[in-house]
């Protein structure tokens, strides 16, 4: 380039990612001693223009640039491309702030699982992959991060889902439908551990899983993948019940793409399933448009809309733990015929003076028709609108936002009648850094809850009318201590603040010859989570690679937990507060990206301990578990996992493996005399620890990955809840293409 001066008229500059041409958003750049940040086109424009710019850039999960660029007398564009980050202390979130961070430098511990892991398992939804994050356990559906929670079936997740950004529990029973989430369209999950609701509200208080899907790349992608699942022999033969062995069927189909001002993004995903519960299936089909218009360099508007429809007959208990062991109680199967679907719309602004402004909203309409009386429809609405703005002068990134949500149920599971609710808050959050080190961040949320239900409810004449009304304010404070690239301290401590579902309240049914009853003075629960830990980068040879230990604390008021239940004479389950309790525990997460000589190593690895007890261990709270011990029910001490993958030239090898230690407490009544389902004779000659090991291999030629998957290598018998044996030793193939 000529040195010569551009002495007149404005610099373009375009701020993109090298290997995909795509640009990057509100990237913070230094020019000279001038500050800028880039619109919704990647672009700032320079209007003091010199013969050389001396140009310094920063952007979460890319390499910095440092360097002096010198332009053309007559030049008045630049494009800059910056390279991803290879190095997993650079993976970008935004979970913990709403801000583009990376993992070093946040406040609170969060994990990463990216989609060639995903796409890696075979598995039709994202609830089967996310015990590899250590300390996540999922059960019956139902997430559980650092014991958090013990056993809920299908009500009150204290694990907030969102996918881009968005709450997507279903709103009435308060529990994630994994299956409507895009796995074929994913671009990263972040899992956050420890209270949330600050910045997410109720349903985070025991931390975030939050899906964030892809956009269109300048290339046109289109992605093909098969896959072929066979369910093996179980290792006790007493227990097998086929002839055939029972298989599951995955294809999943996904097209990207940038025409004009639109991205383009649309999939599909069909899986079908001869369960290895005698008479369980399932087939459904999921749909995923996703348009996004850039109107200019600062307004983009954008819609998603999935649709999934399903069929499927499923289980609840064994009928008894030898030759019935995967045969539902009674040989019967509950039935549901789902129709799902949401619409998000959602409209970004940067205004002139670099403040960005977002509108998002969902639709979420739900229609499950179930057997045994048992259907249910919802309709939730959501809208959030959010600010984000890095204030110059003091250099704080500040974050704040009002949110509406309303809930529309009709169901048979509630009395046959329809219940409303509404949730309004208003949450704010200050971050700031100091010398380029020190990481403070604040924030603070106020929450408005309201819950209609009749005025009568199974005889019971209810206060209000059937209105309730509740109001919470919380906080959370945190601070990270950056030493240098590869080396950071962190502490934090926030509130948490989950209100009842409608489900937990107001249900009553039966399945499977136990009953589920309601419990209308079932009260919400709140608390608080903290944590110290630190996090260190470190060379292994070739390998560069992380460790993370915390230290975490959280004590929770009036849980909420579903257990056991005697009414009239009648066993069955119901939510119901438990009491205060205390969880302390340590974890350690190990993770590697790197290259050691001609082999890429992936791994991700950690252990976790907790110790659940109970605030003030009555001898009620005693006469109710299995254990003398003061300990929360449905809990596992110890956890362990690992991920290895190991990339050479065409070929790719992975192993993993999780370990949970014994439930060392389960509900009293499981102990008495309940022939139908075994429970007490089974745990009592069972060691129910278990260790479950997967392998994989995968060859790629050209555009096409050719897969063979074992899980439960060892085919381990075991049980994550009482009386249901997971899956026994199952073999899978898989065919991808990538055109």
């Amino acid at each position: 380039m000529s040195s010569l001066c551009a002495q007149s008229g404005v610099l373009t500059c375009k701020l993109t990612d090298s290997a995909t041409g795509d640009p990057l958003i509100a990237a913070n750049v230094q020019v000279n001693d001038a500050f800028y940040s880039s619109d919704l086109n990647g672009q700032f424009l320079i209007n003091e223009v010199s013969d050389t710019l001396y140009i310094s850039i920063r952007y979460v999960g890319y390499t910095s640039i440092n360097k002096a660029f010198v332009l053309d007398a007559d030049q008045r564009f630049l494009n800059i491309p910056l390279k991803p980050s290879a190095q997993v202390l650079n993976t970008a979130t935004i979970t913990g702030s709403k801000y583009e961070r990376n993992t070093l430098t946040s406040v609170s511990s969060i994990s990463v699982l990216k989609p060639a892991l995903i796409a890696a398992t075979n598995a039709p939804a994202i609830d089967q992959v996310l015990d590899k994050i250590p300390g996540v356990q999922i059960i019956d559906g139902q997430a559980n991060i650092r014991g958090g929670s013990g056993y809920s079936y299908g009500a009150g997740s204290r694990v907030l889902l969102l996918v881009d950004d968005i709450p997507a529990l279903q709103a009435d029973a308060g529990r994630p439908n994994w299956s409507d989430v895009p796995i074929e369209n994913i671009s990263q999950v972040e899992i956050l551990k420890g209270a949330s609701s600050v910045l997410y509200g109720s349903s985070a208080l025991n931390g975030i899983i939050h899906v964030r899907t892809g956009y269109a790349t300048s290339t046109p992608v289109t992605k093909v993948s098969s896959s072929y699942t066979s369910f093996r022999s179980p290792s006790d033969g007493r227990k097998q019940w086929w002839d055939k062995a029972p298989y599951s069927y995955n294809l999943g189909l996904l097209h990207k793409r940038k025409l004009g001002k639109i991205d383009l993004v649309a999939a599909g995903f069909y899986h079908t399933e001869d369960g290895f519960y005698k008479g369980t299936f399932t087939d459904r089909f999921r749909s995923n448009l996703n348009l996004r218009y850039r109107v200019n360099d600062r307004l983009t508007a954008s819609v998603q809309t999935v649709v999934n429809q399903s069929n499927a007959a499923n289980e609840f208990v064994w009928s008894n733990p030898t030759t019935g062991a995967f045969i539902p109680f009674g040989d019967q199967t509950s039935s549901t015929k789902a129709s799902r679907y949401y619409v998000d719309p959602s409209i970004s602004y940067i205004d002139t003076h670099k403040g960005q402004h977002k509108l998002k909203g969902r639709y979420y309409s739900i229609d499950n028709q179930n057997s045994d009386n048992q259907s249910n429809s919802s309709i939730y609405r959501f809208i959030e609108y959010q600010y984000l703005k890095t204030i110059p002068v003091i250099d704080i990134d500040l974050v704040g936002g009002l949110v509406a949500s309303t809930i529309f149920s009709d169901s048979e599971l509630f009395s046959d009648t329809i219940f409303t609710g509404n949730n309004q808050a208003a949450y704010l959050q200050l971050e700031k850094v100091f010398f380029n080190k020190l990481t403070l961040n604040a924030g603070i949320r106020a929450e408005f809850n309201q819950l209609q239900s009749p005025s009568v409810l199974y005889g019971v004449s209810l206060p209000n009318g059937g209105l309730n009304t509740e109001s919470k304010v919380i906080s959370r404070a945190g601070a990270n201590y950056k030493y240098n690239s590869y080396s950071a301290s962190r502490i934090s401590w926030g509130q948490g603040y989950r209100y009842p579902t409608i489900t937990e309240k107001y249900i009553s049914t039966s399945v499977a010859g136990f009953n589920i009853f309601p419990n209308l003075d079932l009260n919400s629960e709140s608390g608080w989570s903290a944590e110290i830990g630190h996090k260190q980068g470190f060379k292994l040879m070739d390998a560069l690679a992380y460790a993370d230990l915390s230290f975490f604390w959280s004590q929770y008021d009036n849980m909420a937990e579903f257990g056991f239940y005697e009414q009239d004479g009648q066993l069955g389950f119901r939510s119901q507060n438990v009491g205060d309790t205390d969880i302390k525990g340590v974890e350690v997460e190990l993770g590697s990206n790197t290259d050691i000589g001609p082999i890429q190593l992936n791994v991700i690895a950690g252990y976790t301990y907790i110790n659940p007890t109970y605030r003030n261990f009555t001898q009620d709270l005693a006469s109710t578990s299995s254990s003398s011990e003061n300990i929360l029910k449905y809990r596992s001490k110890h956890l362990y996992s690992f991920d290895i993958q190991a990339n050479y030239q065409f070929l790719s090898l992975g192993v993993a493996q999780r370990f949970a230690s014994r439930v060392e407490a389960i509900d009293n009544l499981f102990y008495t005399p309940v022939d139908f389902v075994f429970v007490k004779a089974y745990l009592d000659n069972n060691d129910t620890d278990y260790t479950i090991t997967d392998i994989r291999l995968s060859a790629t030629f050209k555009q096409y990955t050719l897969g063979f998957l074992i899980n439960n290598l060892f085919n381990v018998e075991y049980t994550k809840r009482p009386a249901l044996f997971e899956a026994p030793r199952n073999v899978g193939i898989r065919l991808s293409a990538k055109f």
